[in-house]
């Protein structure tokens, strides 16, 4: 590998990462996404730039095998307005988009982003515009842009990523880094790009290659078994059932139930489900796996009761705790997954630590206008990964493949920790040219040892 990579390397890289299918560290022919680009044509960029825009945007595409089964592009130029150049579902191979991008018209204009974000997500990553996200294929979102945006960004933003979408933001010359990081997904080095100029769009830069090498090595660990057959988890949902809900919502509940828990592979030695509800107190509807086959189950949720009352989160917690998870497997992801509207009326950030502490992952969903401090105490960090915050309940069913996606990367990074750590390790100081090769096999071969037959104290 060469120690030497440009932005558009790092980028190819960051890409094939979150949507790579294999083990390779490169996109090979079996990578699968759907990628979308946002493109400033504001008045700021000038034709010169906007021209180095074309040819970045054609660097990168060549890097994709594009057909309608495995990469799909699409393209939003904005300025005043956001404009479609071209669908996901609009071209079959790489070359009538490389031909589309070299006439790529300059559009002028002021610069939008927040409405280029808003109609990218409702025009485009959609399935009528050829977007697979309900197949599973991974949905990236690439945003240029030179400076400010003249309208909000944030929520915008926001409502992609908690689609699922991943964000790349690319800053120019002076571009405003608060509003490329309340635009991209986190963690931030590995989502936000700035360049000086638009020529340094194809430059050159030293540090970063080690890093994406970590990242791509992470999604090999992720690819070693799929979360749909093989994974091993007790997930434990914890529903609010206050009186602030109401019938209707939390019918609304109970589909998002009955969808989510579809999507796994619902064994005694696979994945289990348990489900409590909570209001004033905490009401035990079933445990992990009590239920004698899916269908079972899905007739306990059709018999879950709406309590109404108080919502008491922090007590509902050390419920959980103490007679959901105290019974767990042993070596198996613990996953709490957490649905509410509401503040709590009493404390949640001891009960949420002592949850963590039997090695607990936490999800919060928030539905409405929560208390959003006392619910990032409850959730896991990074918190875009593990708090996810909608406007009402029917919003729920656009969040299943997302939080799904990500019980799953988080089920298998604890169940692969020590094997992600054995193949990256070695691997990313060899990169970085500490090692040589005949160094690095001899290394590994000890932490194989190490891991597999560890000497008695």
């Amino acid at each position: 590998m060469e120690k030497e990579w440009g932005l558009l390397g790092f980028l190819v890289l960051s890409l094939c990462f979150l949507v790579s299918n294999g083990q390779n560290i490169v996109c090979a022919q079996n990578t699968v996404a759907d990628i979308v680009f946002l493109v400033d044509g504001s008045n700021s960029i000038g034709p010169a730039n906007f021209q180095q825009i074309r040819e970045f945007l054609s660097s990168l595409v060549e890097k994709f095998e594009v057909t309608p089964d495995r990469i799909r592009v699409g393209l939003v130029q904005y300025s005043d307005t956001p404009y479609t150049e071209f669908s996901l579902s609009t071209y079959q191979n790489k070359e009538e988009i490389l031909s589309y991008i070299k006439n790529l018209r300059y559009k002028t204009g002021g610069t939008f982003t927040g409405k280029g974000l808003e109609f990218m997500l409702k025009q485009h990553f959609v399935e009528k515009a050829g977007s697979r996200a309900q197949q599973n294929v991974p949905q990236i979102a690439i945003v240029i842009t030179d400076g400010d945006s003249q309208d909000e960004v944030k929520s915008q933003a926001q409502e992609l990523r908690q689609r699922g979408i991943k964000i790349f933001a690319i800053g120019i010359k002076d571009a405003n880094e608060t509003l490329l990081r309340q635009i991209a997904s986190e963690p931030y080095d590995q989502h936000v790009y700035s360049v000086s100029d638009f020529a340094a769009l194809q430059g050159i830069s030293q540090s970063v290659i080690w890093k994406q090498v970590v990242l791509t090595l992470m999604h090999i660990t992720w690819k070693l078994r799929s979360c749909n057959q093989t994974a091993q988890a007790d997930i434990v949902l914890l529903v609010d059932s206050s009186g602030s809900i109401g019938e209707s919502d939390f019918e609304e509940v109970r589909k998002f139930l009955h969808s989510f828990v579809d999507s796994f592979n619902l064994r005694p030695d696979k994945v289990r489900v348990g489900l409590a509800q909570f209001s004033d107190r905490p009401y035990q509807e079933f445990l992990l796996g009590d239920y004698s086959d899916k269908r079972d189950l899905h007739q306990k949720l059709n018999d879950l009761i709406y309590r109404r009352g108080g919502t008491n989160t922090g007590l509902a917690l050390t419920f959980i705790r103490e007679n959901y998870f105290r019974l767990a497997r042993q070596n198996v992801p613990g996953i709490a997954i957490v649905i509410t509207d509401g503040e709590s009326n009493d404390d949640v950030e001891e009960p949420s630590q002592r949850l963590r502490n039997l090695g607990v992952s936490i999800f919060v969903i928030r539905v409405g206008t929560g208390d959003m401090e006392k619910l990032h105490t409850i959730a896991n960090t990074p918190h875009e990964e593990f708090l996810f915050s909608i406007d009402n309940y029917k919003e729920l069913q656009g969040l299943k493949e997302s939080l799904r996606n990500k019980v799953c990367f988080t089920v298998t990074l604890q169940s692969q920790g020590n094997i992600f750590y054995l193949v990256c390790f070695p691997i990313c100081v060899y990169t970085m040219g500490v090692l040589n090769m005949k160094t690095l096999k001899l290394l590994q071969k000890h932490l194989l040892a190490l891991l597999f037959f560890p000497k008695n104290p």
